[in-house]
């Protein structure tokens, strides 16, 4: 089985499974999306067979659906025509109980996709000569059914650029909840909106808060959930718990080298502190990163910003 994915881990093996229709897609939005995706650090797995021999789809395909958290069919104007993509559209809403579905309607209408036009209408009928009345009239209900679920219309977008950055943006906030599985906190309801406008994403310049008190309190949860509200409003993020244990003795290079890895994707080696410094600071120039650290204990500076728990 030929694809393009992450690799596996507990759970889900892939964030998202993107379902299209090569000819229209894969060598312009599909090829977009899946690069500034990968390089926010989403896990996606998309179908790099060309052409399938035998007439009966891969099992691997179907895994690969199923092991994924969310699936984005790519609606195009030939995705009806293809008996692959129906399959594949056939096992997601399948699923779609225990999975998130995410349309996006690349050069079509969501009445074109409901069969209002000619466009998907003939596409069905010619493929019922072939398939049968039976199993097509399965295909245009799971058409019919994925048009109920609200995604993304490119003509309402301006550019594709646009569109991919903010369907990123609601695929990182989305997984990076679950994978933190944090609750809401109780009785904290004003020190959540306090912190939560003091990074306001909207100021263009470096913000510093800080979340102090005595132990035992629930810093660590409120920085948890305040990172999973607001992490689709920044290009980068990271939450590394435990500084305090992990900055014993080159411990900081290592949390250097981490955020260059996982935020900015990049393979640079870092020697010491004062070289991560600069590197960090150059990588994060015309962006909004957020990066959040866990038991820090050290003096502020009074430049800062502080939030008494």
């Amino acid at each position: 089985m030929a694809g393009v994915g992450g690799g596996g881990r507990s759970g889900s093996n892939y964030d998202v499974f993107i379902s299209f229709r090569g000819p229209d897609t894969r060598e312009d939005f599909v090829d977009f999306l899946y690069e500034h995706m990968t390089l926010c650090g989403i896990r996606v797995f998309v179908d790099e067979e060309r052409i399938r021999a035998g007439e009966k789809i891969e099992e691997e395909l179907m895994d690969a659906i199923r092991d994924s958290k969310i699936c984005m069919p790519v609606f195009s104007k030939g995705y009806a025509s293809s008996k692959w993509c129906l399959l594949e559209l056939e096992e997601i809403m399948r699923g779609c109980v225990g999975q998130e579905v995410m349309p996006v309607f690349y050069d079509v209408t969501p009445a074109d996709v409901k069969l209002k036009t000619r466009m998907y209408s003939n596409h069905t009928k010619n493929l019922k000569k072939k398939h049968g009345s039976h199993k097509v009239d399965q295909w245009s209900k799971c058409l019919k059914d994925a048009c109920e679920i609200k995604g993304w219309d490119l003509s309402e977008s301006k550019g594709q650029g646009k569109l991919i950055s903010k369907i990123t943006r609601e695929v990182l906030s989305k997984t990076r909840k679950r994978n933190m599985n944090v609750s809401k906190p109780i009785g904290i309801e004003g020190q959540v909106k306090a912190i939560k406008e003091l990074l306001d994403g909207r100021i263009d310049r470096v913000r510093f808060v800080i979340i102090h008190g005595m132990g035992g309190i629930g810093k660590t949860t409120l920085a948890k959930f305040i990172f999973s509200e607001v992490v689709s409003e920044f290009q980068g993020c990271r939450l590394i718990l435990n500084v305090r244990e992990s900055s014993h003795g080159s411990g900081i290079v290592k949390l250097q080298q981490q955020i260059m890895d996982d935020i900015f994707r990049m393979s640079i080696s870092i020697h010491n502190m004062d070289y991560g410094i600069n590197e960090i600071r150059e990588r994060s120039r015309n962006k909004k990163i957020l990066l959040v650290f866990d038991d820090v204990d050290d003096k502020r500076s009074d430049s800062e910003v502080g939030w008494d728990v």
